[in-house]
């Protein structure tokens, strides 16, 4: 249980770190349409990025370790720590002081994750679910990813990238799912068409996720939209986990006020972390000094006021 927990901590860090060294390429590009597959293509040119994509396969591999050591309840919400270390690898990028009221809301963070983690059911799952059941949950999500993306697509600045990380968000926790019911089925013998349906359906929502968090990036507005996969993802991964799985949910009015308390202590935390200077700066478009034998491509990020340009000076 205790190597799961790690695990799971040191996933949400390297998460965190390839987070803000893609925001940082993200925003640098050239501009692509919601969703655009070519984005991916151009990021892959800026070193950076490809430096940050090298710290997400360690996230993704140390997620994986986790899952396979602990249940959905124990892994899942431990990824919210990824904000707390996104908060000072944001102000080592920007050369920016973090806050005293930052590291209070940090701790009110974990508080609140504490406590959550005691009040969530750890039974683990073995029930093996159907290729159907599967397909028909993969559906639903899919449907819903599609609908987040095309509003998205009309929405400006900060409620499209709010939308976009919805979107992924929702995928990341279901491909959660999905992961820990391949390890599953490879344990107890599942079928070769159990195997296939969440093999397939984990690489199509795993990328599917990955870009929209890459176009949400692209929008300008890091914090919001790591806030909101974080948060976002852990609830999903729960619910589908009780569903597919039929792992423990939570039950009983004692526990689900507990929960809901320490709900509402790691959202309040959030709400302070995502507005401090450290983001906000890198949000704004004020100047990124190059990181040593690195050059900063070129490339224009619009915030929601008009005329904020990377490289130009900070708004007054």
């Amino acid at each position: 249980m205790a190597l799961a927990v790690l695990a799971a901590l040191a996933s949400a860090f390297c998460f965190a770190l390839g987070a803000a060294l893609q925001h940082r390429e993200a925003i640098a590009v050239s501009s692509s349409g919601v969703a655009d597959p070519r984005l991916l293509w151009k990021l892959c040119q800026r070193p950076l990025w490809l430096a940050g994509t090298l710290a997400d396969l360690a996230s993704m591999a140390l997620h994986v370790l986790a899952l396979s050591l602990g249940t959905l309840a124990l892994v899942q919400p431990l990824g919210v720590t990824g904000l707390l270390w996104a908060i000072p690898l944001a102000a080592v990028l920007r050369r920016t002081a973090v806050r005293k009221s930052d590291i209070a809301a940090g701790a009110a963070v974990g508080l609140g994750l504490f406590v959550l983690l005691k009040a969530l059911p750890t039974r683990p799952g073995h029930h093996l679910p159907t290729s159907w059941s599967m397909l028909a949950l993969a559906g639903g999500v899919f449907v819903f990813v599609a609908a987040m993306t095309g509003i998205a697509h009309f929405a400006p600045g900060r409620p499209r990238a709010i939308l976009l990380a919805l979107a992924a968000g929702t995928s990341f926790g279901l491909t959660a799912v999905l992961i820990r019911t391949v390890m599953l089925l490879v344990r107890h013998g599942g079928t070769a068409a159990q195997f296939v349906t969440a093999s397939v359906a984990t690489s199509v929502l795993g990328l599917i996720g990955y870009l929209l968090l890459q176009t949400a990036y692209r929008s300008g507005h890091f914090a919001g939209s790591l806030a909101t996969t974080s948060v976002l993802n852990p609830l999903v991964a729960v619910l589908a986990g009780g569903l597919l799985l039929h792992e423990g949910l939570p039950g009983g009015w004692k526990h689900l006020t507990v929960i809901g308390v320490a709900g509402a202590v790691i959202c309040g935390g959030i709400a302070q972390l995502v507005r401090s200077p450290a983001v906000l700066h890198f949000e704004t478009g004020s100047p990124v000094p190059p990181l040593t034998g690195v050059a900063s491509g070129p490339g224009v990020a619009v915030d929601e006021a008009p005329g904020v340009v990377v490289g130009a000076a900070p708004r007054q």
